[in-house]
């Protein structure tokens, strides 16, 4: 690439930088896609398109299922043979385990420290992490009573059970609020923070 600020930046649109992504992926997009016709002849005298995507992990540490996002979302993208996309990823991750809902299955924690997740991510090439530092989530954070009452309509959980589920929803809530936060630093920058 040029290495221009233009060619550095990546949509800010999430579900439509995620939708041009599988279009190109799946071989849906016309948009620089190269003529199949010379596609062999040419493959090596002409530069890959370079298209930039924003993705942000969010969650819990002990939970995260890196090794999958990694194979099935990181380097389909990074190993295009056709495009060339460049990750920006944002880690939004805490050190607790808060969960209002019981899982099917065991799963075996992998990852013990956010420096672990960066390291793993950073060694892909075509990924650039923009952060390294833990999230810290209040332990009881400030709750509105209206949606509190909306989320105990006609529930089958106690008052304990149900104040728990809606602190984990302001959580998440305050994680995609990170997310924007540094999706919109590192568009500002054009190349991350």
């Amino acid at each position: 690439t040029s290495g221009g600020r233009s060619s550095r930046r990546w949509n800010s649109g999430g579900s439509i930088a995620a939708n041009s992504a599988n279009a190109i992926l799946n071989g849906n997009s016309n948009r620089n896609a190269p003529n199949n016709k010379n596609n062999n002849n040419n493959k090596n005298n002409r530069a890959r398109p370079t298209y930039r995507a924003f993705i942000c992990l969010t969650g819990q540490l002990p939970r995260l299922e890196l090794a999958n996002k990694i194979d099935n979302l990181f380097l389909p993208w990074t190993t295009h043979p056709t495009y060339q996309i460049q990750i920006d990823v944002a880690l939004v991750l805490t050190d607790t385990s808060h969960h209002s809902v019981d899982r099917q299955g065991h799963r075996e924690q992998q990852y013990y420290s956010i420096r672990q997740v960066y390291d793993d991510l950073s060694s892909i090439a075509g990924v650039r992490v923009i952060n390294a530092d833990l999230d810290v989530q209040a332990q009881h954070p400030i709750l509105n009573p209206h949606y509190v009452k909306q989320r105990g309509h006609d529930s089958t959980m106690n008052s304990t059970q149900l104040l728990e589920r809606v602190q984990n929803h302001v959580r998440q809530f305050e994680s995609l609020a990170r997310c924007s936060y540094y999706m919109n630093a590192a568009l500002a920058d054009g190349a991350g923070v």
